[in-house]
């Protein structure tokens, strides 16, 4: 089953976001919790198992744009995804995914609420159809809402 998502992180100052990059980035993740800083290994951890993204964007100063494909259980990677983000102390996490045959989800952070929407309940645009929308334009819907 396909799948297609995005992710939109924004931390408080740019050594943050670097971190989160640092462990996101195909070129840069560890792939050996050996190769971490012993006060990162749960952050590790966390992240050791996710799938690499398949593009990148900078969206804002202190935030960025990841894009997924063929996430196996993009659920789970999602919230996981938030977790890490949170760790890092991310201020705004926004994620987006569709497949196949599963409802979409929209995964919305902000001011330390995570609230979980589907593209039928989600308050942002009632005309707006995710579905046709790039993941840019969904993150600077979702951005100027908040």
């Amino acid at each position: 089953m396909e799948n297609f998502g995005c992710l939109y992180v924004s931390f408080s100052d740019q050594q943050k976001l670097k971190r989160f990059c640092w462990y996101m980035d195909a070129e840069t993740r560890p792939d050996f919790d050996d190769e971490v800083p012993d006060s990162e290994s749960e952050l590790f951890q966390i992240v050791e198992l996710l799938e690499l993204p398949e593009s990148k964007s900078v969206a804002t100063n202190n935030g960025v744009i990841y894009g997924f494909e063929m996430l196996s259980e993009p659920e789970n990677e999602y919230q996981t995804l938030a977790k890490f983000a949170k760790r890092l102390g991310s201020q705004t996490f926004i994620s987006y995914w569709f497949g196949e045959y599963d409802e979409n989800e929209l995964l919305v952070y902000h001011n330390e609420k995570l609230t979980s929407y589907n593209k039928n309940n989600q308050p942002f645009d009632k005309k707006a159809d995710f579905d046709d929308m790039s993941s840019e334009q969904i993150v600077k819907l979702v951005l100027s809402k908040l």
